[in-house]
């Protein structure tokens, strides 16, 4: 179809200046070429990247110092332990050190203190608390024994009184008599009569005695199988107050007693290391009561006051309130632990929660860069 003027407006056209491909197309408003595109990266995503990495690095840096309090307090927890009592404690003026232990004391211990020695902490010992208490006694009963014995090598064995229906009543003795030979051996005091008769026990007893300036002899005689000694034939001496002689017999009794009646209300898990601790106390007591059987002034020492009876009522309070106090520590410690696991499990939360918000924030920049590069 032929418009009338083609020929004419083509022929116009062809005689213009510029040719057809360099028409530049009209840009349309807010949309850029697409070269132009390529060239700004957009913003947002690296925005939301970087911030993603700032929100991991500060939970990182929480779960750090989340763990390092709760190592903390981890190893707080661990060292608290139980601080027995110590005879400082009780008797503040001690004049011989620990260290100084006589050889023969560390001899007649049956337990093993090699590994008892390697830990410096007071901790549950695993030792024969049966034997610990045994031994505590026979300490005890051994310091009486010396506090007594210089009073007691001076007292002349008159006898001062007797028991009514024991074997010495039976025998003929009679208030005033002065026992001179036990079983022909020859008795200058009272403490001579304890040993005689504690440290050779026999079923029968021969007494040399001397009454009105004559010399008479009488025999006692056990009607059971127990051997005789100062405590069952029935004699009393008139000594000073505070001066008394303990028995084997009578030791094996106090420590059967104290198990019974003491030892019991320790707790299970605590009755090794108690009966330990006592023990090592009641052989200091008696190492240092080693020198009062041989001092002419023995009232001059600090020891020489100790109550044995004062000193196991004051052990037994002592140590329980040690255990209370070991205990509420422990609940403290407990709770502060509590307390770094329930941070650890927030810090643990806010983790996971950057590195999910990380991962998204990667992978909407992966993809916004992918898109922009095909476009």
């Amino acid at each position: 179809m032929q418009i009338p003027g083609m020929q004419q407006l083509q022929a116009v056209l062809e005689k213009l200046p510029f040719k057809k491909s360099q028409v530049k197309k009209p840009l349309v408003r807010g949309v850029m070429p697409s070269a132009a595109q390529e060239s700004l990266p957009s913003s947002l995503p690296i925005k939301f990247l970087a911030v993603s990495v700032i929100m991991f690095a500060i939970a990182l840096l929480f779960l750090l110092n989340v763990s390092f309090k709760m190592v903390s307090v981890s190893k707080a927890y661990k060292a608290v332990e139980l601080s027995p009592p110590k005879l400082e404690d009780y008797f503040p003026n001690l004049s011989v050190p620990e260290k100084k232990e006589s050889a023969d004391s560390k001899k007649e211990l049956t337990i093993d203190e090699a590994e008892v020695s390697k830990s410096a902490t007071p901790k549950v010992l695993e030792v024969d608390k049966v034997l610990a208490i045994d031994k505590t006694f026979e300490y005890l009963s051994r310091f009486e024994n010396n506090r007594s014995k210089k009073i007691l090598l001076a007292t002349k064995p008159v006898i001062a009184g007797l028991k009514r229906g024991s074997l010495a009543e039976e025998a003929g003795l009679q208030l005033g008599d002065l026992i001179v030979k036990v079983n022909n051996d020859r008795i200058e005091s009272v403490m001579g009569y304890y040993l005689a008769t504690t440290n050779k026990p026999s079923s029968e007893i021969e007494i040399e005695f001397e009454r009105g300036g004559k010399s008479m002899t009488k025999k006692m005689n056990s009607t059971s199988s127990k051997a005789l000694n100062s405590n069952n034939t029935g004699i009393m001496f008139l000594i000073p107050s505070g001066a008394n002689y303990v028995t084997k017999e009578e030791t094996v009794k106090l420590a059967e007693q104290y198990r019974a009646e003491f030892l019991s209300a320790i707790p299970l898990d605590w009755q090794n290391n108690f009966a330990y601790n006592l023990m090592r106390m009641a052989q200091r007591v008696n190492n240092e009561g080693l020198a009062l059987a041989t001092s002419n002034t023995p009232e001059t020492y600090p020891i020489y006051k100790f109550a044995s009876s004062d000193f196991l009522l004051w052990q037994h309070q002592q140590y329980l309130e040690s255990i209370e106090t070991f205990f509420s520590k422990r609940r403290e410690q407990e709770g502060k632990v509590i307390e770094s696991l329930s941070s650890l499990g927030d810090a643990l939360t806010g983790l996971a929660g950057g590195l999910l918000f990380f991962l998204c924030a990667f992978l909407y920049y992966f993809f916004s860069i992918r898109a922009e590069r095909r476009s």
